[in-house]
């Protein structure tokens, strides 16, 4: 069985550690290329179509942390907030997820709010001052690309390299007390987090 090796990071005594995670499996890796199509149609402003919307459900309901957050990240991206998958995201919310998931639901839901006010979603102060390092890594790159980074176009324009991004994000996170090895941790060793963001074609 072809395996795809990740990594899980996590707080002990104040600094980061890596561990092996439960690798994500052949069936749940064949999803990846059907969930890039999907980013892609909606960061071009598409609308998900109904064989879109079943493949998510599939997606949310396989319980992996990388197909559930990229799901995730599409509910709160879709133009007009789909009611069936929101309430998958909050029934899943209620139950055991690892952090990385947890951040990806939690920024959805805030999108989804902040379209049903008519506004542009901005991470709220809870997010930024979490103690989900994915959730404040999140929550800054959206600061930094809202006030000074640029779009995603600009982003990948600029390829910023994988150093930048990090200081960047740990001088915003320095008065939280996050030290800049746990952002490295995660932005440099954690696989999954690493192939999640290439699923939603993020860049530093």
């Amino acid at each position: 069985m072809i395996k795809i090796a990740v990594y899980t990071i996590f707080l002990i005594g104040g600094f980061v550690a890596t561990s092996n995670a439960k690798p994500m499996d052949t069936r749940a890796a064949e999803n990846i290329p059907e969930l890039r199509r999907i980013v892609e149609n909606v960061r071009k402003g598409g609308s998900l179509s109904q064989k879109d919307r079943n493949f998510l459900i599939q997606c949310l309901d396989s319980r992996d942390p990388v197909l559930l957050s990229a799901s995730a990240w599409i509910v709160g991206e879709e133009r007009r907030p789909d009611e069936l998958l929101i309430g998958k995201l909050n029934a899943i919310q209620k139950t055991k997820l690892d952090d990385m998931t947890i951040a990806f639901v939690r920024i959805a839901f805030e999108k989804v709010e902040a379209k049903a006010h008519g506004q542009r979603w901005l991470p709220s102060k809870e997010s930024r001052n979490s103690t989900n390092l994915y959730l404040m890594i999140e929550a800054t790159r959206a600061l930094l690309q809202e006030n000074g980074m640029g779009d995603q176009t600009a982003l990948k324009k600029k390829r910023l390299d994988e150093m930048l991004f990090i200081n960047a994000v740990s001088e915003h996170l320095s008065s939280n007390g996050v030290t800049n090895s746990n952002v490295t941790q995660i932005i440099l060793f954690d696989e999954r987090y690493k192939l999640l963001l290439s699923i939603l074609q993020e860049y530093y």
